[in-house]
């Protein structure tokens, strides 16, 4: 998205298309189930009255598949960029706020709502589950609180791009 475009054909398009579609399933379908596993591992190993701890690294091992599945996704989306590497330019990259619009449009208003309605609720499950324990672990507390400022900058960004360029549409 950020590049400068390059020419190809309709059957090369479908075929990037195709295969990053394939990757993405097989990716996902690889996350869950090492999610899946690692989880059902840790419990089995780690069972017994360190509940804290259980969570603990239950949590870490989630945060390192999404780290891992971040960066696979970034090299199967970046695939026909590579493939292409050395084809001649058609034209000039966007500029930075090209790229941003293009990207807070893939966003409906709706979804970063959704997401962070999730993550108020999420909030105030916490809280009401730990307001008589000083010594609770908060770090969900502080995903919540991540999640719901993550989106509504987003939300922001996008409502402030639109208005800017005159857009009408506020639930898009």
């Amino acid at each position: 998205m950020k590049a400068a475009p390059i020419r190809v054909t309709a059957s090369e398009r479908q075929i990037f298309i195709a295969n990053y579609e394939t990757q993405r399933k097989r990716l996902m379908n690889l996350l869950i189930g090492g999610v899946l596993l690692a989880v059902l591992a840790l419990a089995f190993i780690l069972s017994g009255p360190d509940e804290q701890f259980l969570q603990g690294s239950i949590l870490a091992v989630t945060g390192i598949f999404m780290v891992l599945f971040m960066l696979a996704h970034r090299r199967i989306w970046n695939a026909p960029a590579r493939s292409l590497r050395g084809r001649p330019a058609v034209g000039a990259p966007p500029s930075k706020a090209e790229v941003r619009k293009a990207y807070t449009a893939t966003f409906t208003y709706r979804q970063m709502a959704v997401i962070c309605l999730m993550g108020i609720l999420l909030a105030v499950q916490q809280y009401l589950s730990h307001r008589d324990d000083p010594d609770a672990d908060h770090s969900m507390l502080y995903m919540a609180a991540l999640v719901i400022a993550i989106y509504g900058l987003l939300a922001f960004r996008k409502w402030r791009a639109e208005r800017a360029k005159g857009s009408s549409s506020p639930l898009s």
